[in-house]
């Protein structure tokens, strides 16, 4: 969808995306099959929806992660705040894709978390009312619920563990104190050193970013394999 604003035609084939879609969309036909079959069931019919919901989101995600690349290429070879006007617009549309991005990689897997909980009946709300899906992974872990699907998320969890750390506390910032393109500067303040350019943090946050897109890709896929080949 938002390729066009690079002149581009839309997203082809995607290694991490076409996954995650061929599997949701084959689980969300199995539910319609059996409404077929049985009559409509309230409960099919949200998870139905929960899924499209997923599918959709993590659509969202990717094209803002990849907006969020495209408006960086000026970024890797200068300072923001030396860049002209139009170059200083495209700093501003990178901060403003890789914002949504980054919230949208832990709202993604928070929906997630919230697919998990209803399909295999956690009850997670029990024990926290408002609930990520850190906390399903916890309550699956503590439950011994399902033991090989958390063992396959644990893991991908702990491989991206540092980046995602890094995008949890900027996410957090971002949306309860400070800009996080104000951090460094701030930090710099504090300290009266000096530090990377700009487009040097614009590399790195983009790295953490695309590793926080890559766990939601990975972790979607785990779950909707699993829950196709379970029943």
């Amino acid at each position: 969808m938002l390729r066009y604003l690079f002149g581009e035609s839309k997203r082809g084939s995607d290694e991490l995306l076409d996954p995650c879609f061929t599997l949701i969309d084959r689980f969300c036909e199995r539910l319609r099959e059996r409404n077929a079959v049985r009559g409509l069931h309230p409960r099919a019919h949200s998870l139905d929806l929960f899924a499209q919901g997923l599918r959709r989101s993590l659509d969202e995600l990717e094209q803002s992660v990849y907006c969020a690349f495209r408006y960086s290429g000026e970024l890797r070879a200068e300072d923001p705040a030396r860049l002209g006007n139009e170059q200083a617009d495209d700093y501003f549309r990178y901060l403003y894709f890789y914002k949504n991005a980054m919230i949208r990689v832990f709202a993604n897997l928070d929906k997630l978390g919230y697919f998990m909980n209803d399909w295999f009946q956690l009850h997670t709300e029990r024990v926290k009312p408002k609930f990520s899906y850190f906390t399903v992974l916890r309550r699956m872990r503590q439950t011994r619920t399902h033991a090989k699907l958390e063992s396959r998320l644990y893991r991908i969890k702990v491989e991206y563990g540092p980046p995602m750390q890094r995008l949890r506390l900027k996410r957090n910032l971002e949306i309860h104190l400070v800009n996080v393109e104000l951090l460094d500067p701030l930090k710099l303040l504090e300290s009266g050193e000096s530090g990377p350019r700009r487009g040097e943090s614009a590399m790195n946050d983009l790295a953490d970013l695309r590793a926080g897109y890559e766990m939601a890709c990975r972790s979607m896929y785990e779950v909707f394999r699993y829950v196709g080949n379970s029943g």
